[in-house]
């Protein structure tokens, strides 16, 4: 079943969050990009009910989430950026509470338990406490807790945020198992987060979303303008002042750079985009 949001708005004040947004969530999984304040957590938590949108809706198959919620977020797994953890509660006995306060029967979280954990990797952890728990075991439970329902939509945000690469690699790994049958909306502003498993991009810019396709037909608007060559100190100053740099390097022949080529260069080659340089391409302009 698709989520449909329908010219999605939502303010504080003087400020536009989400703005006019319209989108359909299909199965698999969907990377929410975007700078920080860019309106990604505003969406999210629309579309957990916790926020009602000034104008627009949301809709799950036909449903309108303002008219049954309930049924709704029966199908809803949510991963905010900040989830509170009591440090002296063993996994097991977390999932259990957390069963309870979704309305879930003891006996159906004791058997979601005995499911997940093993498929998190969390199993030898079921009776440590979560303050011993390494900071990709908190994400791997924060997920679990999230998974407790079976819902069909999980809803992510910043899940990777101060996790080492490694760390960040197995969660990507996770993700991309669960993902068969569920909408997994993932919101992070680190690219190489959804780089290898997201099936679906949206691109989220004060407020507005810019881009929604597959990684490879937004590419395709970068073919030819990514460009890789190796530069004098001197040609690197007037390089920065005409185009954006993707990332540089030291070398023996000088300074590789790569960049967004908008002049045309003659004396560099072309390289195959990647989704950082689609960023970077969409963010050029802003701190990212």
């Amino acid at each position: 079943m698709n989520v449909k949001l329908e010219q999605l708005s939502k303010r504080f004040g003087s400020v536009t969050a989400v703005q006019d947004m319209n989108a359909i969530l299909k199965p698999g999984i969907i990377g929410l990009l975007g700078a920080n304040g860019s309106g990604k957590t505003t969406l999210l938590r629309m579309m957990v009910h916790v926020l009602p949108p000034d104008e627009g809706r949301i809709l799950y198959g036909d449903i309108d989430i303002r008219e049954k919620h309930e049924e709704y977020l029966a199908n809803i797994g949510y991963m905010p950026q900040h989830l509170g953890m009591y440090p002296t509660f063993r996994v097991e006995e977390f999932l259990q509470y957390m069963g309870a306060v979704k309305g879930l029967t003891k006996a159906y979280t004791t058997q979601r338990i005995q499911e997940l954990l093993p498929a998190i990797h969390l199993e030898a952890q079921r009776k440590k406490k979560i303050r011993t728990l390494s900071g990709g075991m908190r994400q791997r439970l924060g997920i679990a807790q999230a998974l407790l329902n079976d819902p069909a939509v999980l809803i992510l945000d910043e899940p990777t945020a101060g996790l080492d690469p490694k760390e960040r690699n197995q969660f990507t790994q996770l993700l991309s198992e669960l993902s068969k049958d569920k909408i997994i909306l993932l919101s992070t502003h680190i690219v190489s987060d959804v780089e290898s498993i997201a099936d679906q991009i949206m691109i989220m810019k004060k407020g507005c979303l810019i881009a929604h396709d597959t990684p490879q037909r937004l590419l395709a608007v970068l073919d030819g303008r990514v460009k890789e060559r190796h530069v004098s100190q001197k040609e690197l100053v007037q390089l920065r002042k005409n185009s954006t740099i993707c990332y540089q390097r030291a070398s023996a022949q000088g300074t590789l750079v790569r960049y967004l080529d908008a002049a045309g260069s003659q004396d560099a080659y072309s390289v195959e985009p990647s989704l950082n340089d689609l960023y970077l391409y969409y963010f050029q302009e802003e701190e990212v």
